[in-house]
């Protein structure tokens, strides 16, 4: 029989950061946490011990203890990464229906050609695109110009995209992927600056909390992972993305990743119907987005203490802002940035999520590894 206690489960092929962060504000909250990874690293036991309740490590040929937690856990809630949906599409249906529903709802909205042809036909700006199974790379050129995007329909973290206008080169990708030519399409580049729509959203599609802003990718501008953020609440993109809100449909929480073109219109590229890594960051700038999260999905009575973040004020997003200094092996000045932000991550998150991002930060420096970037 499951357990009493309103649980969600996270799941990760490596360390989310922002996961780490939602799952140190649930717990607070009195909600109990579980992670099921991929990663059969013994770090990452090592990072789940001081944050979640409960550890699962899983495998393509080794999962079916995921459906037995499933049976013995009170589910409310699925965080997964796009490298996990193998794993939930297999036993979703295990789920109680409400919640069955949503993740469904997610992992049809994890396809990014389909939804960007749901938000196209609803209204929605985003750049043109064509499957990649129904022409070829020259076709596509012509149509989209160049460079293009060449995108896996389900990813994350820049794998399995290219911009180019190289055709060997896009070929290359796709052969080498292990996917098909029905698993890619190819996007219109858009040229212009990168700004941001995150929320906590409800199943019919209403918004709790939003915010719209902007990212650096770093203290240095234009290095390293995004770092650093701002909002700004243009009240145009804050329109944009309460409208693709509306067509989701899934309580949660969501990130959207929009250009501003030159002309200043704005093209939504990307959607992450999950915990995001400038999610956290805002807590340092009045907003949390785990009080709008818990409302969406009914643990929450009252309304968020606060629905908008405060403007302009520069937050770091912690601790992918030390991750530049890993990977260029300047230790010192990592351990100096880690230092600058593990303080408020404790206060905000708890001593168990600092721990636990010390820990990550020392195992990309003694296994380097581009990702977990969340």
């Amino acid at each position: 029989m499951p357990s009493g206690n309103p649980t969600v489960v996270f799941l990760d092929h490596c360390t989310y950061d922002c996961f780490f962060q939602l799952a140190g504000k649930l717990r607070r909250a009195g909600i109990r946490t579980v992670r099921v990874t991929s990663d059969p690293a013994r770090s990452a036991v090592w990072q789940s011990a001081p944050v979640f309740d409960r550890h699962l490590t899983v495998s393509k040929s080794s999962h079916s203890t995921f459906g037995d937690l499933l049976s013995s856990e009170e589910v409310v809630d699925l965080q997964f990464t796009e490298h996990m949906h193998w794993l939930v599409s297999q036993y979703s249906d295990r789920l109680r229906p409400p919640v069955g529903r949503r993740i469904e709802r997610r992992l049809e909205i994890l396809d990014k050609f389909e939804t960007a042809r749901l938000l196209l036909t609803n209204g929605i700006p985003v750049p043109p695109v064509i499957e990649a199974g129904e022409t070829t790379p020259e076709a596509a050129l012509a149509e989209l110009g160049a460079p293009l995007v060449l995108k896996a329909k389900i990813g994350t973290g820049g794998e399995q995209m290219r911009i180019s206008g190289d055709v060997g080169e896009m070929r290359s990708l796709m052969q080498s992927s292990g996917l098909g030519p029905n698993d890619f399409f190819y996007e219109q580049f858009i040229e212009g600056s990168d700004v941001i729509y995150g929320a906590a959203i409800t199943d019919d599609g209403g918004v709790v909390q939003d915010l719209a802003g902007e990212i650096g990718r770093s203290w240095r501008a234009g290095f390293g992972p995004a770092g650093l953020t701002w909002a700004d609440q243009d009240p145009e993109l804050l329109a944009t993305g309460r409208k693709a809100a509306s067509v989701l449909k899934t309580a949660g929480l969501v990130s959207m990743n929009f250009k501003k073109d030159f002309d200043g219109r704005l093209w939504l590229h990307d959607i992450n119907i999950r915990s995001s890594g400038f999610h956290g960051a805002y807590c340092a700038a009045g907003l949390d987005l785990s009080e709008g999260y818990l409302y969406a999905l009914g643990l929450r009575k009252s309304l968020p203490t606060s629905v908008a973040p405060e403007v302009g004020k520069k937050v770091p997003i912690f601790p992918q802002c030390v991750r530049p200094y890993v990977e260029e092996r300047k230790y010192g000045k990592a351990a100096l940035e880690f230092a600058r932000g593990a303080l408020p991550s404790a206060k905000e998150f708890g001593l168990g999520t600092m721990i636990s991002q010390a820990v990550r930060v020392g195992t990309d420096i003694y296994r380097p590894k581009a990702d977990g970037i969340g």
